[in-house]
């Protein structure tokens, strides 16, 4: 090897050992800010408490117990909006903790709006019961798990010498294939309700919802500090979105945080 070739790869490897340094040393920062957030907790300084864990969520520390923990010191300090929100990420982490799902029902009790949602149709709720069983990373596992066994399966069927092994490999087969077709659609919808949803919180203490995009939109009806809406469409400085009742309009971007 040529001495410029040579040295070009010491470089490469210098930079990857500073580059793993750095982000072990990230992790370790990270690690320390959400232990000092736990103990600042604990003594009740829920603002040190919230800054520490606003340091952790910053160094690239993301779970839903960081972000449950973030939602109890903002309610704690009186930042309801803010513990929604993070109660909000935190269960998207964790789609089926009853503990969160309680402490957003509790801070949701102290919000100015009061909105009936449109009931949902029966087989929604069933799909969405099964979508709230694992996160998108599980659904994925359990697809690739059983689509293993449908591979597995099929050789058995092309390869068997035995009637009766191929029988039962083919019979065996259907239902997996099935099972591996249903997942891959129920992962691919838990991926886009997880990563690509487009739900915000209202973090302005009162905001009015205007019927276009422009200050000198009508308006349509008021929103507080707290209400969870849906994002539809955006526009420049503008964000559409849907309150639980269907009503829809338009906000300023500013106005809300993004779950």
């Amino acid at each position: 090897m040529k001495k410029s070739g040579l040295l070009s790869l010491l470089v490469v490897c210098m930079l990857l050992m500073m580059q793993t340094i750095s982000f072990a040393g990230t992790v370790e920062d990270a690690k320390a800010a959400y232990e000092t957030g736990n103990k600042a907790y604990q003594q009740k300084d829920f603002k040190a408490a919230t800054t520490a864990y606003e340091k952790a969520l910053g160094l690239g520390l993301t779970s839903p117990e960081i972000e449950f923990n973030l939602g109890n010191a903002c309610y704690k300090s009186g930042q309801n909006a803010a513990a929604i929100l993070h109660y909000e990420r935190a269960l998207k982490l964790k789609p089926s903790d009853e503990e969160i799902q309680y402490n957003i029902r509790i801070a949701s009790l102290k919000n100015t709006d009061r909105i009936d949602a449109i009931p949902v149709i029966f087989y929604k709720r069933w799909f969405n019961a099964v979508l709230s069983w694992f996160n998108e990373r599980s659904w994925s596992y359990l697809f690739l798990l059983l689509a293993y066994i449908f591979f597995f399966l099929t050789v058995i069927y092309l390869t068997g010498r035995s009637l009766r092994i191929r029988r039962l490999s083919f019979t065996a087969g259907i239902p997996v294939f099935l099972f591996v077709l249903l997942t891959a659609w129920v992962a691919s919808e838990k991926k886009s309700l997880e990563y690509e949803s487009s739900e915000a919180i209202i973090m302005n203490t009162s905001v009015y919802v205007k019927s276009s995009p422009d200050e000198k939109g009508n308006d349509l009806f008021i929103l507080h500090d707290g209400t969870k809406v849906n994002v539809l469409d955006e526009l420049g400085t503008w964000k559409k979105i849907r309150i639980a009742n269907g009503n829809t309009g338009w906000l300023p971007v500013s106005s809300i945080t993004i779950i």
